[in-house]
């Protein structure tokens, strides 16, 4: 399958392949379905049309590519800092008007909705 999907990727002239929530992808139902996750990323990275592949997600995402070192070695992890209050406030509402005019709505937000975005943010997920 992953052969097609490289193919497909070539075809289409694609060279970045971003996947969201990619902890999703290699969290599987076992250690043998994580390790073919691992090998697929791998393989996208490799031979004529290599693709550069962006992995996003959850701190768990982090845990589990260090299981295989050529992964880890091959990805720069990137943690962004904790949101603060009082100081990115008005680079939030700027970013959702940004959004917003994109697809032409106007947007309604204040401070106050994002200090409870930035707040929000901070909550640990409950599984």
């Amino acid at each position: 399958m992953w052969k097609t999907v490289s193919q497909r990727l070539s075809v289409a002239g694609i060279r970045v392949l971003w996947l969201d929530e990619a902890q999703d992808l290699i969290m599987a139902r076992s250690a043998n379905d994580t390790e073919t996750s691992l090998r697929m990323i791998k393989s996208l990275m490799q031979g004529e049309h290599a693709v550069i592949p962006i992995l996003s997600g959850t701190e768990r995402l982090a845990e589990v590519a260090a299981l295989d070192p050529q992964v880890s070695r091959r990805f720069t992890k990137i943690v962004p800092s904790n949101l603060q209050h009082g100081v990115d406030e008005v680079g939030l509402i700027s970013l959702v008007e940004y959004y917003c005019e994109e697809v032409s709505i106007k947007a309604r937000v204040n401070a106050d909705v994002m200090a409870r975005l930035i707040t929000a943010s901070r909550q640990k997920r409950k599984s």
